[in-house]
């Protein structure tokens, strides 16, 4: 990787976990939520093409994991875990987080 290409890398991952961290977030508050705590960010209250950078950044440099049965992308930074539902970019309406245990 050239020295330019490798310094715009590092520029979109600040960019994005600046998104993450200054983001509005919500708890999810629904019984079924209980025994999984976590809150979400949506997009309706992001700029739509920082939320979608946001998102194709987090799916190509995410780890697969699994909840339950389910497999699953997880984005990490500063102790949390990042997540969508998998959906197209036009149908992600949030963006998830969940402490790390």
């Amino acid at each position: 990787m050239d020295n330019n290409k490798a310094l715009k890398e590092i520029h979109k991952r600040r960019r994005v976990e600046a998104f993450l961290r200054n983001a509005i977030y919500r708890e999810a508050t629904s019984a079924r939520y209980k025994q999984h705590p976590h809150s979400y960010t949506l997009r309706a209250n992001w700029d739509d093409k920082e939320f979608i950078e946001v998102v194709k950044y987090m799916r190509k440099n995410s780890v697969i994991g699994y909840f339950f049965k389910f497999k699953q992308k997880y984005f990490y930074l500063d102790g949390y875990k990042y997540w969508t539902m998998g959906y197209g970019l036009d149908q992600t309406k949030l963006i998830n987080k969940a402490k790390l245990k």
